[in-house]
């Protein structure tokens, strides 16, 4: 059943018209230092990011800093403090994020537990 919310991470096809946007696309080398958080301020009429990386897992999030990065757990019983900020995009998959239409300046925050990873970050801003 489809809804009409407008939170963070609904995807982009329930939010938006895509026919509406216009994707607006950077390249981005993240640190050659592992775990240095780096932050992409995105225009103000952005309605969604569409996140791709061939190089590495990035861990990101949007108008906080992620993480940090979690470790894998196997534990049988998970604490609910193991849950840390964030998502994140694998290498050649394909990450898409919505943005509430709130007329704020937003940013995006992403990190890696690899050196110097490339990010192809695409914002979705509407046409004028």
């Amino acid at each position: 059943m489809q809804t009409n919310w407008y939170g963070l991470g609904v995807p982009i096809a329930n939010v938006v018209l895509e026919e509406v946007m216009i994707g607006k696309s950077l390249s981005l080398q993240l640190s050659d230092t592992p775990g240095v958080v780096t932050k992409v301020n995105l225009p103000q009429t952005t309605q969604g990011v569409k996140l791709r990386t061939l190089d590495a897992a990035i861990w990101y999030a949007l108008d906080a800093v992620p993480g940090p990065i979690p470790p894998p757990t196997s534990q049988a019983v998970i604490d609910v403090t193991a849950f840390v900020l964030g998502d994140v995009v694998f290498p050649n998959e394909l990450a898409v994020v919505a943005i509430p239409d709130d007329s704020l300046l937003h940013a995006l925050y992403v990190i890696s537990e690899a050196a110097s990873p490339w990010v192809l970050v695409t914002a979705l801003v509407e046409i004028p």
